[in-house]
């Protein structure tokens, strides 16, 4: 949790940390550490807003810089001697690393007292940490890939599929994400309401914590991120987003201006952090940093577009941003209608073997289980 403390932990840094810690945790307590993530990541959200107004990087460039580097840095250097100690033994197993898996359960289990420990006799022999049998062939192969092979993987039709599905909202969220980011200010000056910059800028990072805690009340198994379906959470998150980011239109009074801003980051965090958790519990072990790095660069796709195309759109009309995000926000929530849901299942581990040819039999049941790693 501390590497989402950083405030430059985005995309690529954020997906590798849910997937070590869904790849750590059992499915009662994933979804709500998941979710505590990026609660912490708003956390630090606040604190560069905080150097922000204190440090205006226009007037302070060189001292805003170096004081939003200094954590960064000092999770780097934590990472460089201790990371080792935090990678996921499901990944391990699944590439063969048998050996390495074990290592690190035993450093896991040596962590609590010999009392608390209720572990079988022989629960660390490398012999009985096995895959199942339509999986097997898919360890033995995946350790000598290469990336490029190991990307290929995800070109199995229900992958392919799933990952296309996921890049559209994606695309749509980061897109629109960007524009509200870099566009706020410039819009706000623009109509006469400069003095809400400032507000907004704190209500937002506010507004995020506020729905983390929210989605995770209750404690792990009865939290609204476990006890609610995923994709109806994301609609819901997608249509406020829309109708809050339309109402930007609607007036030009400052404290209107914050309110509509903090209650539309209330939604975007909502896309956020269920997403996320989507997105790290739908693909395989063996497939899920680099399916979620395809993702994202959908995402990455629509932040470029968005800051191409935003200062066009302010020239043709300085609503026309509004209706672009909110309407590119509606499109993302029908493509959501085609992803099945998940919720509460067990991690997978292993691309299905029919996509290296294999047919499965009904006997053969779910492929890709680590056997003790559920």
């Amino acid at each position: 949790m501390v590497m989402l403390l950083s405030p430059f932990t985005k995309d690529g840094l954020c997906c590798i940390s849910s997937c070590l810690l869904a790849e750590w945790l059992p499915v009662r307590y994933r979804g709500f550490f998941l979710v505590s993530l990026h609660g912490v990541w708003n956390i630090g959200r606040c604190g560069v807003t905080a150097v922000w107004l204190g440090y205006p990087p226009d007037e302070y460039w060189v001292e805003f810089c170096a004081a939003v580097s200094l954590f960064p840095l000092l999770v780097a250097l934590f990472l460089r001697w201790h990371g080792r100690e935090f990678e996921s033994p499901r990944w391990l197993a699944v590439n063969g690393n048998s050996e390495g898996c074990i290592a690190l359960l035993r450093l896991a289990a040596d962590s609590k007292p010999p009392k608390d420990q209720k572990l079988p006799r022989g629960w660390d022999d490398p012999a009985r940490l096995t895959l199942d049998t339509n999986s097997a062939a898919v360890t033995t192969t995946a350790s000598s890939q290469n990336w490029h092979e190991r990307l290929s993987e995800l070109m199995q039709p229900e992958l392919r599929f799933l990952v296309c599905v996921c890049g559209i909202w994606t695309f749509g969220l980061f897109f629109v994400s960007q524009v509200f980011f870099n566009w706020l200010i410039t819009y706000f000056k623009k109509i006469g309401a400069g003095a809400a910059v400032s507000p907004s800028m704190m209500a937002a990072p506010i507004a995020n914590i506020v729905v983390n805690i929210a989605l995770m009340i209750g404690g792990p198994g009865r939290c609204i991120v476990d006890s609610c379906p995923r994709v109806p959470l994301l609609q819901a998150g997608f249509i406020g987003f829309a109708f809050f980011i339309s109402l930007l239109a609607a007036t030009t009074n400052k404290y209107a201006l914050v309110g509509i801003v903090f209650m539309s980051q209330i939604f975007e965090q909502i896309i956020w952090s269920v997403g996320g958790v989507y997105l790290t519990e739908a693909f395989p072990t063996a497939v899920r940093a680099s399916s979620q790095g395809a993702v994202m660069a959908f995402g990455s796709c629509g932040a470029i577009a968005s800051a191409g195309l935003v200062g066009l759109l302010m020239e043709i009309w300085v609503y026309l941003p509004i209706v672009t995000m909110a309407s590119l926000l509606c499109a993302c929530c029908l493509a959501t209608f085609l992803m099945k849901e998940i919720s509460g299942e067990a991690l997978s581990d292993c691309v299905p073997a029919r996509s290296y040819g294999a047919v499965e039999t009904p006997a053969e049941g779910r492929a890709g289980d680590v056997h003790g790693l559920r």
